[in-house]
C-alpha cells in the first residue's frame, strides 16, 4: 500500500530535462490541439442536433408496448406469419424489430459528456502537466498545480472509464434484451450525476488526505518517530488511491463479459438469418406474394445485423483504445514499472483518440457533417454519402 502510494506521487513529481522535456512538450501540444480539434466539434454538432431534431423518442425509448411505432413490429410479425419460411422464427423476426425500434442516439448522452470532459483537459490538465513537469515555477503555483493536477487525474480514470463502461451496458442490454430494455431519461440522468458526484468525492478526498500526508511528511522530519494519526493518514491515502485502480479493474472485467453476451448475440442472430434464408419451397406464382415478402424481411434483417455489427465494433475499438492507453498507468500504480514520461503522455493522449473514434460511434455528428457537405456540393460528396448512410443507426 505504501509503496503504491509513493509510485502515485513519484510520477506527479517527474522533473523532465533537454530531450524529454523537449519531447513531452511537443507531445502535450500536439495532444492538446487535437483534442481541441476534435472533441469541439462533437460538442457543436451534438448541441445543434438537439435543438433541430427534439425528438424524444430518438434519444430515450419506452417499453416496447408503448412505442407510438410498435405498429411496425405488429406489420413485421404479420408478415413473418404468411411468409411459409419463416413462420417457425416469429420469435426471430420480433427480436430484429425491436433492435430496430431503439432509440436511434442512445449512445450520444456518453459520447457528448465524454467530449466536454476531454475538451476541458485539453484546456486544463494538459498545460498543467507540462508546467508541472518541465519548469521550477514558485512554492505555491507549485502547489497548486500539483494539487489540481492529482485531482484530475483521479476524476479522469474513474469518470471516463465508468462513462464509457455506461454505453458498453446499453449496447449490451439493447442488442441482447431489446424486447426488454427501454432507455429512460430520469435514471439515466441520475446515473451520471451519482457518477460525478462519486468521481468528485473521491479526488477531494484523495486531496485532503495528500495535504495531511504532505504535511505529517514535513512533521516527522521533525522528530525522531512519526506520530500514529501520521500512519493512518499514509493508510487512509493509499486506500483512496486504489478506488480508480479498482474502477479500471473492475469495470474492464465486466466489459470482457457483456462483450462476450454481445458476440454470441450476433452470431445467434447472424445463424438464424442464415438459416431463413436458404428457400425450402420453391417459388411459383401463387407464393410470389410471399416470396417477396420474405426477401423483404431478410433485407431488414440483416440490415439491422449490419448495424448491431457496425456499432459494435466501434464502441469496442473505442474502449479497448482506452484500456490499453491507461493501462501503464495502472502499472505504475502495481509498481511493475517506473514513473515515466511516456506513461504520462499515453495517459493524456486518450483525450485525443478517444472522441476521434467516438466520431464514427455519434449519429448527430455523421448527420450534421453529412448534411453540411451535401449543401455545399452535392455531386462530389455522393461517394461519401453513399458511405455515411450505411453507417449504423442504433448509434447516437
Amino acid at each position: 500500500m505504501t509503496e503504491r502510494r509513493n509510485q502515485w506521487y513519484k510520477i506527479q513529481d517527474l522533473q523532465l530535462r533537454s530531450t524529454p522535456k523537449v519531447l513531452f512538450l511537443v507531445a502535450c501540444s500536439v495532444i492538446g490541439l487535437a483534442g481541441l480539434l476534435t472533441n469541439l466539434p462533437i460538442i457543436i454538432t451534438n448541441i445543434l442536433h438537439r435543438f433541430r431534431h427534439n425528438t424524444m423518442s430518438d434519444y430515450y425509448s419506452r417499453p416496447l408496448v408503448d412505442r407510438r411505432d410498435g405498429s411496425q413490429l405488429v406489420r413485421a410479425s404479420v408478415m413473418a406469419r404468411r411468409s411459409t419460411l419463416v413462420t417457425e422464427d416469429d420469435r426471430g423476426n420480433s427480436y430484429f424489430s425491436a433492435v430496430s425500434l431503439q432509440a436511434k442516439y442512445k449512445y450520444s448522452h456518453v459520447v457528448l459528456a465524454l467530449s466536454v470532459f476531454n475538451f476541458l483537459s485539453s484546456i486544463i490538465l494538459i498545460p498543467n502537466m507540462a508546467i508541472l513537469l518541465c519548469w521550477n515555477v514558485n512554492a505555491d503555483f507549485s502547489n497548486y498545480v500539483v494539487s489540481l493536477t492529482m485531482i484530475w487525474n483521479v476524476f479522469q480514470i474513474m469518470f471516463v472509464f465508468i462513462f464509457q463502461f455506461i454505453n458498453t451496458t446499453i449496447q449490451c442490454l439493447s442488442i441482447c434484451f431489446p424486447l426488454h430494455f427501454s432507455l429512460r431519461r430520469s435514471p439515466l440522468f441520475t446515473a451520471f450525476f451519482l457518477i460525478i458526484a462519486l468521481c468528485m468525492a473521491t479526488s477531494i478526498s484523495e486531496l485532503l488526505l495528500m495535504e495531511k500526508d504532505l504535511s505529517g511528511d514535513a512533521r516527522g522530519n521533525k522528530v525522531a518517530k512519526p506520530s500514529s494519526e501520521s500512519e493512518h493518514v499514509k493508510w487512509a491515502m493509499a486506500i483512496v488511491i486504489q478506488i480508480p485502480f479498482a474502477v479500471y479493474c473492475l469495470t474492464a472485467l465486466l466489459t470482457l463479459v457483456m462483450y462476450s453476451l454481445i458476440m454470441r448475440s450476433i452470431h445467434s442472430s447472424q445463424s438464424f438469418v442464415k438459416r431463413v434464408s436458404i428457400p425450402s419451397i420453391p417459388s411459383s406464382d401463387s407464393r410470389g406474394s410471399g416470396s417477396l415478402m420474405r426477401q423483404s424481411l431478410l433485407r431488414f434483417w440483416n440490415s439491422v445485423l449490419r448495424q448491431n455489427i457496425q456499432s459494435f465494433i466501434t464502441l469496442a475499438t473505442s474502449t479497448t483504445a482506452l484500456y490499453l492507453l491507461e493501462f501503464p498507468y495502472m502499472l505504475v500504480f502495481c509498481s511493475a514499472c517506473e514513473p515515466h514520461y511516456c506513461v504520462l503522455i499515453c495517459h493524456l493522449a486518450v483525450h485525443t483518440v478517444q472522441p476521434v473514434l467516438h466520431i464514427t460511434l455519434s449519429k448527430a455528428f455523421r448527420e450534421v457533417f453529412r448534411e453540411l457537405f451535401v449543401k455545399a456540393d452535392r455531386g462530389s460528396i455522393s461517394s461519401l454519402d453513399a458511405i455515411m448512410v450505411d453507417q449504423p443507426t442504433a448509434g447516437g
